[in-house]
């Protein structure tokens, strides 16, 4: 069996409800219909970025668990709900005051890479050597 980005995100919106407080809020549906589109994005991004990093076609089931991991790292880390998302402090100087901020992208970039390989030891065992 292989693990679908459906199956991720079926996954994925499950544990998310169990997180979210019991108590009714305010949201409207629209606002809950683009959340799940955009968990929906990071289930399939997770997917294919293990597609990516392992250099195979289909992900087998044993990994589904790392899909949704890395589902969920992205939805959140990525703050996909928030619109506003500034650059994190690169660089600061006293001197003469320079502040420097990352770029989005590459902060992007190497949250990724960190994700990535915080699952290195799972995903290594599926890797094949790209021709």
């Amino acid at each position: 069996m292989f693990v679908t980005a459906q199956e991720v995100y079926d996954v994925m919106q499950e544990l998310r409800k169990t997180q979210q407080q019991t108590v009714p809020t305010e949201q409207t549906q629209q606002e809950e219909n683009q959340k799940d589109m955009i968990l929906y994005f990071a289930a399939e991004r997770s997917v294919d970025m293990v597609k990516a990093y392992c250099a195979i076609e289909n992900v087998p089931e044993v990994l589904k668990g790392v899909c949704v991991s890395i589902g969920l790292l992205l939805y959140d880390t990525e703050n996909y709900e928030q619109r506003q998302q500034q650059g994190s402090l690169k660089s600061m100087r006293q001197g003469n005051v320079t502040v420097t901020y990352e770029q989005v992208q590459e902060r992007f970039e190497k949250d990724k890479k960190k994700i990535l390989e915080g699952f290195s030891e799972e995903l290594n065992q599926f890797r094949v050597m790209k021709w």
